[in-house]
């Protein structure tokens, strides 16, 4: 799963569930997802914080 396009298809809900549960699944999960897939995410999130800091 590509998580970049899956998170700019679905970027508002994505981002509260990421942000109020992050910790929760960080703790329990046994699997890391390799660094770079990680690094796109993050990338992904702070693209679509700047458009939206920028149309207001």
């Amino acid at each position: 799963m590509d998580l970049t396009k899956f998170y700019e298809a679905n970027h508002p809900y994505l981002y509260l569930m990421y942000r109020d549960c992050g910790d929760w699944w960080a703790n329990r999960s046994e699997d890391f997802p390799e660094i770079e897939q990680v690094t796109d995410f993050l990338g992904a999130i702070a693209r679509n914080l700047h458009r939206e800091d920028s149309t207001e």
